[in-house]
């Protein structure tokens, strides 16, 4: 976990008593490839890595692993994507398959069966993660495109491309659709998943260029589209390009500033999105 120059030189103009503190592998995080930070309901900051979970309390580190050994531990070394539920459980993405961890006891269980035929047809290399309704957790794979689980039955349903065809190229971003669908962001274009639809609407395939990381819709009804090759931005008058720094195009994840709701931060070269 580490500043950026350019994220602490804008914090700092508009509010000049912040001030920024590295913490990285010196200070006790397994890893210095930080895929995410997200802070639960405690004030606890969990990061995944490359090599382990960690859990930040403002002074120390915990880091839960893999230990092939033990079957409540993680199922893979890296952990890429997290959701934290409304039971204050936390979900957790690996290249293997997801699982859920006890943020009291530490300890991981795998909660969902597959049937043989949905074994073979949803991936494993999991890449996003979201949340509906505190019922069900949407899946994104590179190697399978997406699934439903049903969090309280384990229960877990294919979304398809239509006629039960799988989604093409996998999926490596979700967002929530503002009349209750979800976006999915794939290796080329995006789909759009209706409110209630089992089957996917594959959109700009041939008009979006780069894997598709980050995805974010804005309550105007604008949806931001962050790539590897650069950010774009789909709206009423269609879809444009909107690189403002043409040398650090890699757009992977969006957050809004509830301080500042019209700007957008942006990994991996954080900066104002307007």
């Amino acid at each position: 976990l580490t500043r950026s120059p350019w994220l602490t030189s804008q914090v700092a103009a508009h509010s000049p008593a912040l001030h920024f503190q590295n913490v990285s592998v010196e200070e006790g995080l397994s890893q210095r490839t930080a895929w995410f930070v997200h802070q639960d309901r405690q004030g606890f900051l969990w990061s995944g890595t490359q090599d382990g979970l960690n859990r930040w309390d403002g002074r120390d580190f915990l880091t839960i692993t893999h230990d092939s050994r033990d079957p409540e531990s993680l199922p893979h070394v890296e952990v890429r994507c997290l959701a934290e539920d409304a039971t204050g459980a936390l979900w957790l993405g690996t290249p293997k398959c997801i699982a859920r961890l006890s943020p009291e006891t530490f300890k991981v269980d795998r909660p969902y069966s597959r049937s043989e035929e949905a074994a073979r047809r949803s991936g494993t290399d999991v890449r996003a993660l979201l949340i509906e309704s505190d019922s069900y957790l949407w899946i994104a794979t590179s190697d399978g495109g997406v699934d439903r689980l049903e969090m309280s039955t384990g229960v877990l349903n294919r979304v398809t491309a239509g006629a039960g065809e799988p989604l093409l190229g996998g999926a490596f971003s979700l967002a929530h659709e503002k009349e209750g669908g979800l976006w999915i962001g794939l290796e080329e274009g995006i789909a759009l998943l209706p409110a209630g639809a089992s089957s996917a609407l594959r959109l700009l395939s041939d008009q979006i260029t780069g894997q598709v990381d980050a995805l974010y819709q804005e309550e105007s009804g604008s949806l931001w589209i962050g790539t590897d090759e650069g950010l774009f931005k789909l709206d009423q008058d269609g879809l444009g390009p909107d690189t403002p720094n043409p040398d650090e195009p890699a757009l992977t994840v969006f957050r809004e500033d509830p301080l500042r709701p019209w700007d957008w931060l942006s990994s991996s070269k954080s900066r104002d999105i307007e």
